[in-house]
């Protein structure tokens, strides 16, 4: 939906499909946005929901570290992201990320059939650009999505 007060509205959704042909890899490509909606707004809120493409590759190590590389195509950007996050003995995973001289980094909660990530990332001009999500699963989580 557009920012408050400009009455432009629209709907998009996305789109991501994982294979795992080996134990300890997995291969993924997304697509957000897929219904790509322009708001007619100046600033951030205006750019927004382009669609934004992934295609990556990551390597489980010892059901503890997680590395990973993907590839982004949003418009006319192409980056390349790297990626590790380490497993604790407690219900939580540690991440962090480097693209173009840049870092990530994030704290994901796993109980039960429950997920809650924070996430965050530099967006420029000394911005840093923040996200909160939440996963359920109605049935107990697949043995695959838990590695």
């Amino acid at each position: 939906c557009g920012p408050a007060g400009s009455g432009d509205t629209g709907v998009t959704a996305d789109l991501g499909l994982i294979v795992r042909p080996l134990p300890m890899v997995s291969i993924g490509c997304s697509s957000a946005n897929i219904l790509e909606k322009d708001f007619d707004v100046e600033g951030p809120a205006g750019g927004r929901w382009r669609r934004h493409t992934r295609a990556g590759v990551s390597w489980l190590l010892q059901d503890r570290v997680i590395v990973s590389w993907d590839r982004s195509y949003y418009g006319p950007m192409t980056r390349d992201h790297y990626g590790i996050s380490v497993r604790t003995s407690v219900p939580m995973e540690l991440m962090t990320g480097f693209y173009e001289g840049k870092v990530t980094g994030g704290v994901r909660f796993t109980i039960s059939r429950f997920d809650l990530s924070a996430a965050f990332s530099p967006d420029g001009d000394g911005r840093l650009a923040a996200s909160v999500s939440a996963e359920f699963y109605l049935r107990e989580r697949p043995e695959e999505i838990r590695q």
